[in-house]
Order: structure tokens, then C-alpha cells, then sequence
């Protein structure tokens, strides 16, 4: 019985219209009932620029001047075994997480050990001091590079081809990754601050969360599914508006109570809910980035984020107001509508 469910419950899933599907089929009904024309997509909604891949948006750090021969000296201090490790060849060729957690220790270990030598070593106690003033100016590029220069956020912001799902209770990969965006928020404001404590383990466990998500890029696909569509919607119920096809002063021809029920049982009962998925999430999500960029403007002298971050950035914003825009016209146009049929929302089909 219990693989017979799960067996009807994937089948179901597979059947079910995806948002694409339901945005041609709502598009249709309304053209065949207005006998507007289906218009072309716009072509003034943003043509984004190809993603480029997030390693090019790291930063370089520069390596402190401990020789080797300042190294063996060191090995009375419990520094030395973190920076054997990252002098190592794994440690060169560690992920940005690992190299991130290595530079912590560093930080953390190197006052003590600074201070055990002021007076057995004042020279290497001066240079090992100047290597931790180096690295804590270039603290808040360690943190970028771990979470935004890394597989995991190119994962989340471009892993999946697919839109936000269609119907259903809220979809279980988008709280995890807003979860990971607020550690990575918080961490960034720490180590700001020089408070450079934290758990290897609870940062990983984050940035595979954010990995696993892929929520930004399923946002951002159903942005690019649902703008043209309600700019296309929008514009037939004008055009037809104007040509008081349906309506004029008030009375209706039999053709706009068939698009009464395209408005009820497929604007209302399908494509608003979806709306309001994509609202929630870009709302939830957008002060976060905003979190994101504000941190960015403080890693170069010139107090801007990345270039190809800000570029992204940009983009970003650019389709989320569209699609903001278009909604608003497009709820517009349907108001004009049933203003001049003297309907409302809520009133039922006469059929």
C-alpha cells in the first residue's frame, strides 16, 4: 500500500502543468476570448548578461613572509601545526571553506604566539605581527571568497533550470538556503568586528545547505517565465478594453462571461498563488542580498562590491522590478476590466 501512494503521488506530479505550461494556457484562453492576437514578448524586459562563474569574482590573498627557516622557530607555538597544514600541498589545494577555516586559526592563534616571542625573538615577534595586521585587513576577503566565490553559491544562484514549483505547501529547499544567506550575513558582520570565532562544522554543514537549495536560480527562472507572460496578458485585456469587445458601459456580450471564468478559475484559482510564491520568496530573499552587498562594498579601497557581483547584482534587481511592474499592470488591466463590465472578483458564473 505504502509504494502504491508513493507511485500515484509521482505520477500526479509528473502530470501536473508546469508554470510555463499554465502561463501559455492562461494566455490562449484569454486571446481566444478577447480575439486579440497573442503579442511577442517585450523586448525592453532585461536581457541578463551571461552568468559568469563565481571564481571570478574572488579575491586574492596575499601570503604573509614567514620563511621556512621562521617557521621551524615557531614550533613552540601551538601556530605552527596550523600553518604547516595550510603550507602544505593539501592545504594549497583546499576549498575556499578550508583555506577560510586555516586563516581563522591563524588569526586566533597568532596573538599568543606573538607574544611568546617578544622577548626570545622581537624580530620574528615584529614579523609575525605584521603578517596578522596583513590578514586581518584582508579578513572580510577570506569570508567572500569561502561563501561567494565558491561552488556552493553558484549552485544556489544557477544549479537548476527548473522555476519555483507550481502548487503544493511551500517548497522544502527555500527556508534552508535563506538560513545559510543569514549565517553567511552574520559571520561577514563578525568577522568585521575582528571576532573571527566560529564552528568548522556549523559553517560547512551551511554552505552545503546553500549547495543543496538551488532556490535563487529556481526564483530567478520563474522571473523569466511569468514577467513576459503577464506583460502579454496585460496587453490583450487593454487592447481590448479599448476596443469595448466585451463590455461597453456596463453591459456585457456573452463573450465576457467566458472571460470571467478565465479570470476565476485560472488567474485566481492557478497563476495568483504562484504570483504570491514568487512575491514571498523575492521578498525574503532581497533584503538578504542587499545584507550581501553592503558587506561587499568594504573589500576594495574604492568601496564597491566585486564588479562581475555588482553587474550580477544589478541584473537581479533590473527583472525583479520588472516583474513587479508587469504584475501591477497586469492586475490593473484586469481592474479596468471588470470596472467596465460592473463586475467583481467575487461574483460567480451565470452559466
Amino acid at each position: 500500500m505504502k509504494w502504491l501512494l508513493i507511485f500515484i503521488s509521482l505520477t500526479l506530479a509528473a502530470c501536473s502543468p508546469s508554470p510555463d505550461e499554465i502561463a501559455q494556457d492562461y494566455l490562449e484562453r484569454i486571446a481566444r476570448v478577447t480575439a486579440e492576437n497573442l503579442p511577442d514578448d517585450p523586448s525592453f524586459l532585461n536581457n541578463p548578461p551571461p552568468l559568469t562563474q563565481v571564481k571570478q569574482q574572488s579575491y586574492l590573498i596575499e601570503s604573509g613572509k614567514v620563511s621556512l627557516l621562521d617557521f621551524l622557530k615557531l614550533q613552540s607555538c601551538e601556530l605552527a601545526q596550523s600553518l604547516g597544514y595550510k603550507n602544505s600541498q593539501l592545504g594549497k589545494l583546499a576549498p575556499a571553506s578550508q583555506k577560510m577555516h586555516l586563516e581563522r586559526d591563524f588569526l586566533l592563534l597568532a596573538p599568543a604566539c606573538i607574544e611568546a616571542l617578544q622577548s626570545s625573538n622581537p624580530e620574528l615577534a615584529q614579523l609575525l605581527s605584521q603578517a596578522l595586521q596583513q590578514k586581518r585587513q584582508q579578513a572580510l576577503k577570506i569570508w567572500w571568497n569561502a561563501w561567494f566565490a565558491a561552488a556552493e553559491w553558484q549552485s544556489y544562484i544557477s544549479g537548476s533550470r527548473e522555476p519555483l514549483e507550481q502548487g503544493g505547501a511551500s517548497p522544502g529547499h527555500l527556508r534552508p538556503g535563506l538560513v545559510a544567506l543569514d549565517y553567511a550575513i552574520d559571520q561577514g558582520l563578525d568577522w568585521q568586528q575582528q571576532n573571527y570565532v566560529y564552528s568548522d562544522s556549523d559553517m560547512e554543514q551551511q554552505l552545503q545547505q546553500l549547495h543543496l537549495a538551488e532556490s535563487l536560480s529556481r526564483w530567478r527562472n520563474s522571473l523569466r517565465i511569468m514577467t513576459p507572460s503577464l506583460y502579454r496578458a496585460a496587453l490583450m485585456l487593454e487592447q481590448s478594453q479599448q476596443k469595448k469587445s466585451l463590455c461597453s458601459n456596463g453591459v456585457e456580450k456573452k463573450q465576457a462571461e467566458y472571460l470571467r471564468n478565465v479570470f476565476n478559475q485560472f488567474y485566481v484559482a492557478q497563476l495568483q498563488p504562484y504570483l504570491g510564491r514568487i512575491y514571498k520568496f523575492g521578498n525574503e530573499l532581497w533584503p538578504r542580498l542587499k545584507a550581501v552587498k553592503s558587506l561587499a562594498t568594504n573589500l576594495s579601497p574604492e568601496l564597491s562590491p566585486h564588479p562581475q557581483f555588482l553587474l550580477w547584482f544589478e541584473s537581479l534587481q533590473l527583472e525583479k522590478q520588472q516583474f513587479e511592474q508587469m504584475n501591477l499592470r497586469h492586475v490593473k488591466a484586469w481592474q479596468n476590466w471588470l470596472a467596465e463590465c460592473g463586475q467583481s472578483p467575487g461574483r460567480a458564473s451565470s452559466d
